[in-house]
């Protein structure tokens, strides 16, 4: 009976020690990848200890962490400016130059932009004044929308361009469907018995 009872107690506490192993990895799953990502790509760099490898070390670690998302994004951009100088490939200054050179300065400028016209509810005002000036045919929309795209295009790159139009058009579909013109946002059915959508 004492045998029985204590395989019993041990086989409990392996399934609760693998329920509370599980249960870490499930919480911290992040760390981990992020510290066994980077040291499982180690013994390439050790063998061939060339710039190039340590280089394509720094984007294969990069590449882990953006993929998996165990780190923000923008921590995750910011790298190679602790791993370039450490491994000789390139200076703090240079690597802080190729993050803040003219072409990323108009990007960025582009996006605020887009951000602030969102934010003071412009792409509200245009979206109904394009529908006010052209009307709500689906042909006389996608004109109207096409010349505000080449009016902006003009004076900031394709991306900020882009970027200032999706909130645009998210208002003038808003409008079609509120007027019951069109039926943008449709919800799936869920079949039945089904717990997650198709």
């Amino acid at each position: 009976m004492a045998t029985r009872s204590t395989a019993q107690e041990e086989m409990l506490s392996t399934q609760e020690k693998l329920i509370l192993t599980g249960q870490f990895i499930k919480l911290y799953w992040k760390i981990l990848f992020a510290i066994t990502w980077g040291l499982i790509l180690i013994p390439p760099l050790l063998v061939h200890n060339y710039p190039e490898t340590r280089c394509a070390y720094a984007v294969l670690v990069m590449a882990g962490y953006w993929i998996t998302e165990c780190f923000p994004m923008a921590v995750t951009s910011l790298i190679p400016l602790v791993l370039f100088p450490i491994f000789g490939i390139l200076s703090t200054a240079d690597t802080c130059a190729c993050y803040m050179n003219d072409t990323i300065m108009v990007f960025i400028g582009g996006l605020v932009l887009a951000v602030a016209i969102e934010h003071s509810k412009l792409h509200l005002r245009i979206a109904l004044g394009v529908m006010r000036t052209v009307g709500c045919t689906h042909g006389k929309l996608l004109g109207g929308l096409c010349v505000v795209t080449t009016f902006i295009s003009m004076w900031v790159s394709n991306t900020a361009a882009t970027a200032m139009m999706v909130p645009i058009i998210f208002a003038v579909l808003n409008e079609l469907e509120q007027a019951g013109l069109c039926h943008v946002f449709e919800e799936i059915p869920v079949p039945p018995g089904s717990t997650d959508p198709p």
